[in-house]
């Protein structure tokens, strides 16, 4: 049977670079012996925060792979017919049959020195979206293929929770280089709570792994005093597919008020939470900047906003135009069936199979 190793320094954070990694791996289990560098409880882990089942992958030891010398990892890489790496900045030399090289922000992109460019030979470039794939165009030369997150669908599917009067925005409680921006809703949701979103509630839910995102939490939670604003932290799954499944509209800001020319590390590099709420029937209405982009076509699945006017009235315009609502929501539907799982796999097999 073919092999595939897959590492990221990064999978203590289970974020969404992280989901994305164990995602390739659970659709590769089938077809593959597939190994994960990591702790075995990421199985349980996974399958509780993320619905990601790893039950035939087998996990090696970390120390067994990042912290070796470079000749015993390119003997350790020479058994497997696939590797793949989400690098942290950095290259190391592979004599894995195929290697691909995950660069989830631009902030991950290595520096292309001389030694760099001959590791770089061996190793062919992933990233999620037309947006990163221009940067790294741009900064390396290099062209990359697009391979954008797949998700479970049916498994976000509201099938018995009612919708409720809730505007809900996904994302972990972290500083730079890539905040959310949770801070930028909370404040337009409270000055025009009266005006405009009486009777709503905003919820903001979210992943706490960093020392970082404690500060964060708690200016979040100062803002939004006295107003109808819920913080929710590190949900299981199941928590968090209900509360998606509630919500009418769904809200997302990375990148606003930044240079994203001169920093797209601060914009959304793709948006996986905007699929997992589309999914669920919730409208989007999300920065039209970075990788949302690749995924909204105005007033058909969903809204790109640009200024916090825009972002105002075209809620308010979902608020008070239930049919307009519900046309969004059909047409979200049917736009995130094109990054299941199946289709997910079908669009790796073709970069594994080139």
């Amino acid at each position: 049977m073919r092999k595939a190793l897959l590492y990221s320094p990064y999978l203590e954070i289970m974020g969404g670079g992280e989901r994305y990694l164990l995602t390739i791996a659970s659709v590769l289990q089938a077809e593959y012996e597939t190994y994960l560098v990591g702790d075995a409880k990421l199985k349980n882990e996974a399958r509780d925060k993320l619905n990601i089942y790893l039950e035939n992958v087998i996990f090696l030891n970390n120390k067994n792979f990042s912290k070796i010398n470079p000749l015993q990892r390119i003997i350790t890489t020479a058994n497997f017919d696939l590797l793949f790496f989400m690098t942290d900045g950095s290259l190391f030399f592979s004599f894995a049959g195929k290697n691909y090289l995950i660069i989830q922000s631009p902030l991950h992109i290595p520096h292309m020195d001389s030694v760099n460019k001959l590791k770089a030979v061996n190793w062919q470039l992933i990233c999620y979206s037309e947006f990163m794939k221009k940067v790294l165009k741009k900064r390396t030369g290099l062209t990359a293929n697009i391979l954008s997150p797949g998700i479970d669908i049916k498994a976000y599917r509201n099938q018995k929770n009612p919708k409720e009067n809730i505007i809900l925005s996904v994302g972990r409680y972290f500083p730079y280089p890539h905040n959310k921006r949770h801070d930028f809703l909370i404040d337009v949701f409270c000055r025009n709570y009266k005006k405009h979103f009486s009777g709503w509630k905003l919820i903001i839910a979210g992943g706490l792994s960093e020392i970082g995102g404690k500060q964060i939490l708690l200016d979040l939670q100062k803002r939004g005093e006295n107003f109808p604003v819920e913080l929710m932290v590190n949900l299981s799954f199941t928590e968090l597919a209900h509360l998606y499944q509630k919500a009418k509209i769904y809200w997302h800001a990375t990148g606003v008020d930044s240079d994203l020319i001169k920093y797209p590390e601060k914009a959304e590099h793709f948006g996986i939470t905007t699929l997992e709420a589309m999914a669920a029937g919730a409208a989007p209405i999300v920065y039209g900047q970075g990788g949302q982009a690749d995924i909204i076509s105005e007033n058909k699945d969903g809204f790109l906003w640009q200024t916090e006017t825009d972002l105002i009235n075209k809620t308010k315009l979902l608020i008070s135009d239930t049919a307009l609502l519900n046309k969004i929501v059909r047409g979200a539907s049917l736009t995130v069936t094109e990054y299941n799982l199946n289709k997910f796999y079908e669009k790796l097999k073709v970069i594994i199979e080139e």
